[in-house]
């Protein structure tokens, strides 16, 4: 077995630690979801229908901003309240529990 040097290896514990990688269902869910789309319209990928030809006439280009805009608003707002919740349970800390007696617990 092959060691890493003492530096490479602190640098990926803390890239794979739990808080680190909160992230990662986040992106895979974003990431799976733009592959489906993808994979939705392969009439448009392989060349077989133009993209002008494949966009909706129903809805219009400011209204397709004023969504994304809007999603983006909310993962931006979620992601912010996320962030500030965990600071404050990282600052606070968790909860005294019960101080229990090695004589209670053992016969």
């Amino acid at each position: 077995m092959r060691f890493l040097p003492m530096s490479r290896q602190a640098w990926i514990s803390s890239a794979c630690s739990p808080v680190q990688s909160t992230p990662a269902p986040l992106i895979a869910v974003q990431v799976g979801w733009a592959t489906a789309e993808v994979g939705r319209q392969p009439w448009i990928v392989y060349g077989l229908m133009r993209t002008a030809d494949g966009v909706s006439p129903i809805v219009s280009a400011p209204e397709v901003l004023a969504s994304l805009l809007g999603f983006g608003l909310v993962y931006l707002v979620l992601g912010l309240l996320w962030l500030f919740l965990l600071r404050r349970m990282l600052v606070i800390g968790p909860e005294p529990g019960p101080e229990i007696k090695l004589a209670e617990v053992l016969p």
